[in-house]
């Protein structure tokens, strides 16, 4: 036979299938497009070049490999929807003469079609849309946007063997099933059922335990480190929980519901109660992908967002003031205040030099130390914690000790303690409510009051961990018999960290800042004394673009992965509204002609629809609900503290899905009843 004979029959096997062919062809052009514009910004120079661009690189090369990953995970679950749809006709072929070296020619033409198809259509719109991507992303970055044409030729050639690489995958499955599968069993494929499957109500209960516990974990994990390693836990129990609950629940409820007589032997319940229990396995499976899909997006929209539109606020975490040094001295016979007078007299010349006037100045002493809670005390050494203690018991906080000299100089207050007693603030989202302060090594101190505000400190701000501070009448004593050890903290530093932190606000143009930054950073270089170990000067100035290609960096991936899993949320329902279509399409066929009504069938419908279409959605909304504070703890390891924001932008984000959930399903049951009710090709 001419290969134009087997080109025909590939392209007419497609067109005839269009239904089903083209929303894949859609979602593979989408998929093409979302991996090249990602690979045309990772390769654009203007992204490099510019401040922060490492960052923002490297994170469109993990979006780049997300992309592909999912990529190959979704395409072989939607073809395999395909192949049970044309394994019918192929078996068609095989008895009308061809062997199956011809079915594969027909096949591979097929898969060329579409790769073809995909690859130019997909490379065609990332071209067009690489550059207004860019635009966004620089703008988001608030950057200088370039004029330059995006085009990278190493983008199209890596987008083409990557997605290259993934059809000729597909083909050899789909020939392999081809291969393994009798005449008759190809021509009977597309009337294959399942066997009406069993109520296993262990599975059904083991699925709702898992999910109930990954629920606890992420509602009193307390800990924003011990969040991030148990995060993943929850997910992949989530995961597997919400299968379990789909497909072995779902079966037990449809059971429960036909043992019902009331409720199932009416025109609108009984038929799609029954067939929704002959084919819960399946359909509880994809119920289970939608749902984790829409969960994904969720998530991942509604993080990135908060994220990037509390920047400023993140900033004001960080960087308390304006400009800010932090001297570090090894002995406590260097910790007097008049010893860091030189970096007072430094910011008065620097900013002098500027014509800027210092407000709110900040100057206090701080004796940092690592430590973690457990049993009712500070355990400074960490190998009197081993990890398991890390991940279940053991807190993490950091220490900051200030003398109440500088406390009430910062606060303006008068307050006294006496020497074995102390205030505490705790802070960085902490909750400290005992009635002493003990830290092994060290005398216990009585809690004589608990504030609420914290005093500014950047050490403090970009901790990852719960802070306390402890107010004490005398630092020097207290803190003395930790330093009179030769022993480290668990990060291998020395116990007790002495630090000056100075700084003050600047109301200028982050051009001054940065400015006045510099200049004392030389100046403190030039006339620190040995004693001072360690110093560092910084602020919001030079923070904020790198912040900016962080944040902005991580929004934009967000928005890019949330369209390929929208795109693949709305390929599974529409193929599975679609493929149930055509299995019911008897069953109400047999119903019309013993006196069904096309509004009994069309309530019967909206009764299947609404028990099965809506239940991922608020599934996806409870796992949403419940990973809420493990979300918030998480957000904390960037500086984002701001709870009212997060509510608001989630909410916004749900509310947003949701609507444009109801609206697919509204499209989706109108093609369902176009066919089963014979519309389609009337």
């Amino acid at each position: 036979m001419k290969l134009g004979f087997y080109a025909r029959l590939a392209w007419d096997g497609i067109r005839k299938n269009g239904r089903f062919y083209i929303p894949y062809l859609l979602t593979c052009v989408g998929m093409v497009s979302m991996y090249a514009i990602v690979a045309f910004l990772f390769e654009s120079p203007a992204i490099a070049s510019m401040s922060g661009g490492g960052v923002v690189v490297s994170t469109l090369g993990f979006g780049r490999a997300v992309i592909a990953l999912f990529a190959v995970i979704f395409l072989f679950s939607t073809h395999s929807f395909l192949m049970r749809r044309r394994k019918r006709e192929f078996g068609l072929y095989n008895v009308l003469g061809m062997n199956r070296r011809n079915i594969a020619r027909i096949m591979l033409l097929e898969t060329a079609m579409i790769a073809g198809i995909s690859l130019t259509v997909g490379l065609a719109i990332s071209m067009l849309l690489s550059k207004l991507a860019e635009l966004a992303l620089l703008n988001l970055l608030h950057e200088t946007v370039s004029v330059h044409i995006l085009f990278s030729l190493q983008a199209v050639l890596r987008t083409v063997g990557t997605f290259a690489a993934i059809f000729a995958l597909l083909l050899l499955r789909g020939l392999w099933q081809v291969r393994t599968s009798s005449a008759v069993a190809l021509l009977a494929s597309d009337k294959e059922g399942e066997r009406p499957p069993r109520a296993n109500w262990l599975l059904s209960l083991l699925g709702l335990g898992l999910l109930l516990a990954a629920y606890d974990i992420a509602v009193h994990i307390s800990e924003p480190i011990t969040a991030m390693v148990w995060f993943f836990v929850a997910v992949m129990m989530v995961i597997v929980a919400t299968n379990l609950v789909m497909v072995s629940g779902s079966v037990a409820l449809c059971r429960l519901l036909q043992k019902n007589k009331r409720y199932y032997y009416q025109p609108n319940h009984f038929v799609s109660v029954s067939s929704m229990a002959y084919r819960m396995k399946r359909t509880g499976s994809d119920l289970a992908t939608i749902c984790i899909l829409s969960t994904m997006v969720l998530v991942m929209i509604s993080s990135t967002a908060s994220l990037y539109v509390g920047l400023e606020d993140v900033l004001d975490t960080r960087y308390p003031r304006s400009v800010t040094v932090e001297t570090r001295v090894d002995s406590l016979e260097h910790f007097g205040s008049e010893e860091f007078d030189f970096v007072r007299r430094i910011a008065r010349d620097a900013t002098a030099g500027q014509n800027a006037a210092m407000e709110k100045e900040m100057d206090m002493r701080i004796a940092g130390i690592d430590a973690y809670y457990m049993n009712g005390e500070f355990l400074t050494d960490g190998s009197a914690v081993n990890l398991f203690d890390t991940l279940l018991d053991a807190q993490v906080w950091l220490l900051c000790v200030l003398p109440l000299e500088d406390y009430n100089r910062l606060t303006g207050g008068r307050d006294s303690l006496g020497p074995d007693e102390a205030i505490v603030i705790p802070a960085n989202g902490a909750d400290y409510r005992q009635d002493t302060v003990r830290v092994r090594g060290t005398k216990a101190l009585s809690v004589v009051r608990v504030d609420s505000t914290p005093p500014p400190n950047v050490d403090a701000a970009g901790q990852i961990s719960s802070v306390l501070y402890v107010i004490v009448a005398d630092l020097e004593e207290y803190v003395r018999p930790l330093m009179d050890t030769d022993r480290v903290n668990m990060f291998g530093e020395p116990m007790v960290r002495l630090q000056h932190m100075y700084g003050f606000d600047l109301d200028a143009p982050d051009s001054v800042k940065q400015a006045v930054l510099d200049r004392m950073f030389d100046q403190i270089g030039a006339q620190r004394g040995e004693e001072i170990t360690y110093f560092q000067c910084e602020g919001d100035a030079g923070a904020r673009q790198s912040f900016y290609s962080t944040f902005g960096g991580l929004f934009f991936l967000g928005v890019m992965l949330s369209i390929v899993f929208a795109l693949a949320t709305v390929l599974m329902i529409y193929y599975k509204q679609v493929s149930e279509g055509y299995e019911d399409q008897a069953r109400f066929a047999i119903m019309m002609n013993v006196g069904m009504t096309a509004g009994d069938i069309r309530r019967s419908i909206n009764t299947q629809m609404l028990t099965v279409f809506f239940l991922p959605l608020l599934l996806a909304g409870s796992h949403l609900a419940f990973a809420f504070p493990m979300i918030r703890k998480i957000l904390v390891l960037f500086g984002f503290t701001n709870l009212p924001l997060l509510s608001g932008v989630t909410v916004v984000c749900v509310l947003v899905f949701a609507a444009l959930y109801t609206l697919l399903y509204k499209v989706t049951t109108g093609a369902y009843y176009a066919i089963v009710t014979g519309e389609e090709n009337g």
